[in-house]
C-alpha cells in the first residue's frame, strides 16, 4: 500500500486510500459503510498521555481488521474515528457492527495500566454503489443516534 493512502500511525487506509479502494469494489450483494467512534477516548489521552492514546488507536485498528475479511476496507478517518466498508448483504454489515462493539469493549493493556472504552457504530447498507460521501454521511447520522441512545452500541439502517 502506498504511504499516501495509509494512516501513518495505524497502517490502515486513510481517507484518500479508502476513496481509491472503494471505487474498485464490486458486489452484487451490496455494501455496508460503518462509521465508528471510540467512546471515552479523550479521557485516555488526558489520564495516560498521548503515547497511550496512540497505542489504543493502533490496537483499535488491529481489532477492526480482525473483525472483517481481508478484502473489506478499514480506514482511520482522523482522531478516534474510523470508517469500514464491508461487502455483502445487510446481515454481514450488522454482524460486523456487533463484533466491533464487542471487540472494543475488551480491555486495552497499556504500559500505564489497563483501560476500557466503548465504541459507537453507525452502519448503513446499500444494494447499489452510491457516492461514498453520501453513505458516510448516513452512517455518521446513525453513529450519533447510537451515541444519543447511550453509547457503546450500534445502529443500522438501509440507505434509500
Amino acid at each position: 500500500m502506498e504511504k499516501s493512502e495509509t494512516d501513518a500511525l495505524t497502517g490502515v487506509l486513510n481517507r484518500r486510500g479508502l476513496e481509491s479502494r472503494y471505487e474498485m469494489l464490486v458486489s452484487s450483494d451490496g455494501f455496508s459503510v460503518l462509521a465508528i467512534d471510540l467512546d471515552g477516548f479523550k479521557a485516555i489521552n488526558d489520564r495516560h498521555g498521548h503515547p497511550a492514546g496512540d497505542a489504543v488507536l493502533v490496537e483499535t485498528a488491529e481489532r477492526l481488521q480482525a473483525s472483517v475479511r481481508v478484502n473489506d476496507l478499514v480506514c482511520r478517518a482522523g482522531g478516534d474515528e474510523f470508517i469500514l466498508i464491508v461487502v455483502g448483504e445487510p446481515a454481514v454489515g450488522e454482524a460486523v457492527a456487533k463484533r466491533i462493539v464487542e471487540a472494543i469493549s475488551e480491555p486495552f493493556q497499556l504500559t500505564t495500566g489497563t483501560v476500557r472504552l466503548g465504541t459507537s457504530v453507525g452502519c448503513t447498507w446499500c444494494q447499489t454503489k452510491k457516492p461514498l460521501d453520501q453513505l458516510t454521511a448516513h452512517a455518521d447520522a446513525l453513529l450519533y443516534e447510537a451515541k444519543a441512545a447511550g453509547k457503546n452500541m450500534w445502529r443500522f439502517a438501509v440507505c434509500s
